[in-house]
């Protein structure tokens, strides 16, 4: 059996990157067959144009360090298709 995957990070965790000075919250993980773990990070909008939202950046787990930034919480939403109703199809 598989052991399962021990992430060092939480999502929603502000973290830095230690090679380019990245900074960002945790918004997805990825686990690669060699052992490697990468993160997705999302960086904060500028407050100027709060309609464009930047790309997260996926980086190396290794390189990455807590920022001393509490731990971002978002809240869950319902997702997938709208309610039927009492139709069913």
């Amino acid at each position: 059996m598989e052991k399962p995957t021990v992430w060092k990070f939480k999502f929603g965790e502000e973290l830095l990157d230690a090679v380019s000075g990245f900074k960002g919250v945790v918004v997805g993980r990825s686990e690669f067959i060699t052992g490697c773990h990468r993160y997705l990070l999302q960086s904060k909008c500028d407050k100027k144009s709060m309609s464009i939202m930047p790309d997260p950046l996926e980086l190396d787990g290794a390189t990455l360090q807590r920022t001393s930034a509490r731990r971002t919480t978002i809240k869950q939403t319902k997702s997938g298709p709208p309610a039927s109703k009492g139709k069913h199809w």
